[in-house]
Order: C-alpha cells, then structure tokens, then sequence
C-alpha cells in the first residue's frame, strides 16, 4: 500500500483501483511522505471513503483525536463487536470518535451532558450497556476524569445506531422510546416481570424492534384476512386486549395503524413471552 498523503502521526491516505482509503494506526504516517510504503503491522482500521465517511469528515475528526484517544476508540470499537451480538458498521468510528473527544474535553471542565434516553437504553439493553460503563471506566482511569456512569447509555446509542443499516441517531432515539413505551404498556398491562438478562426477554426484543422498523418504514405485513383474528381473539384474550392497548398508542401517537397479521404477530409472541416466564 502506497501513501498518496499524510493527514498525521496515526493516519494517512491511499488510493486503491481508484478508491480512497483512509489508513489509522499508532505511528502508522510517522516520519512518512507521499510515496512511502505503509508498514502493514501498524495498520488497524481501514476507512473506505464514501457518502457516509466523507473525506473531510473522516480526517477533521481525527486530526483532533490524540493518539491515546485514538487508541481507546480503537480499543473500544473492536471489544464491543467481539462482545456483542451486533453488527456494527464502520460508520460508528467517527461519530463516536468525535463523541468521545468532546466528551473528554467538556470533563475537564466539569461538564456533563444528560442523556435523555438514559434510563429507556439501560432498560433495553442491559448487558450491552454494562458494557459499556466498563468503557466510562476505562476513560477514567486513562483520563485522570470523573465521568459518570450514565454516560455508558450515551456510548451504546452510537453503537445501536452503527447497528442499522440507513439510520441516524434521530431515529435511533425515536425508535427507543417507542420499544421503551410499549414494553411499559405490556408489563402495566399483563403484570408481568422481565428478566432483562434471560434469553427469552432478549429474543422478545428484538422481535419488538424488528416491529417498531417495519411500523416505521412503512413495511408491515399487510392482510386482509380476519379469520385468523378471530382465532386469535378467542384463544388469547389477555393478550389481544394487551396489542389493542399498543394499537391505540401507536394511532395515538404516530398516526400509524397495525395490520392483521402484525396484530397476530404481537400476540403470538406475547403469548410465548408470557409462556416462558411463567415456566
């Protein structure tokens, strides 16, 4: 790989077959010019530039970053796609870069910004984000700061963001409060308990996401049929009424009415939901 330019210490840019990639590593364009050869052993992330990682974009985030800072961003990006289930795009690198780098400057200030998601993205994704109250730690302790643990939330919500393909954080926090809300409607309503760490509840979430998208994108399962309704009215009466409570909030709310089979769908997996944790 050949240097078309040094943007500093730790990253450097290459043309390949007439695409630009941008190439970060600790001392990877130290003491190099264009021309040069990269030394492969230094390398730890590529960057294809594209419309999403923009150039410009991409080289003013890190031209702010210390090398120790990214360091961490490296370290942290890499352990949490190794730790968690989630795929996680490329894209995450530079808005959590840019997130973590103002979020260590407004510390030393003493300056902490609240996370109005907090409690919805703790409750939802509660492995993920002890997680990542390991990497507020981690900060704290290479940072000499005193950040705290809420933070962790503000972290995972760039990573459930770089989780979605054609999402932004605007709609990352949208969809979360709508998850948090119905998850709400459905414990009030059934007087059930979650066991946030069982598999069961996990399973059940990412059914519910996978609704609250299609509800979203307008891709829900369309249907005429009333049959299956019926059928289903009559042999889960609790959670029927349990989807209709969802049904109203989300007309309420959204203007967005379910269909019969999304209906049908919520209550077979409430059913499920409930029949498990009641085993």
């Amino acid at each position: 790989m050949i240097i078309s330019q040094v943007l500093n210490n730790n990253v450097v840019l290459i043309t390949k077959n007439g695409i630009e990639k941008i190439i970060i590593g600790t001392g990877v364009g130290f003491q190099k010019k264009i021309g040069d050869e990269i030394e492969p052993d230094k390398v730890q992330k590529v960057f294809t530039i594209d419309s999403e990682n923009s150039l410009d974009e991409i080289s003013a985030v890190i031209r702010s970053l210390s090398s120790k800072e990214l360091d961490i961003v490296l370290y942290i990006v890499n352990d949490f796609k190794e730790k968690t289930d989630l795929e996680i795009s490329d894209s995450i690198f530079v808005p959590l870069a840019d997130h973590i780098h103002y979020l260590l400057s407004r510390s030393q200030e003493g300056i902490y910004v609240s996370n109005p998601l907090h409690y919805e993205v703790k409750y939802l994704y509660p492995t993920e984000f002890e997680l990542c109250k390991t990497y507020v730690d981690f900060l704290n302790e290479a940072f000499y700061q005193d950040i705290p643990d809420e933070e962790a939330s503000s972290i995972l919500l760039h990573f459930i963001n770089a989780s979605r393909v054609d999402s932004n954080m605007k709609e990352t926090m949208q969809r979360t409060k709508i998850i948090k809300d119905l998850l709400n409607i459905i414990t009030n309503y059934l007087k059930i308990q979650f066991d946030k760490s069982s598999y069961a509840y996990r399973r059940f979430i990412i059914h519910l996401q996978h609704f609250v998208s299609r509800v979203l994108q307008g891709g829900s399962y369309s249907s005429s049929d009333n049959s299956l309704v019926h059928v289903v009215r009559e042999s889960y009466t609790k959670e029927s009424e349990c989807v209709d409570r969802i049904a109203k909030y989300l007309i309420d709310n959204l203007n967005v009415a379910i269909t019969n089979d999304e209906f049908v769908y919520l209550v077979i997996h409430l059913t499920k939901l409930r029949k498990d944790i009641e085993s």
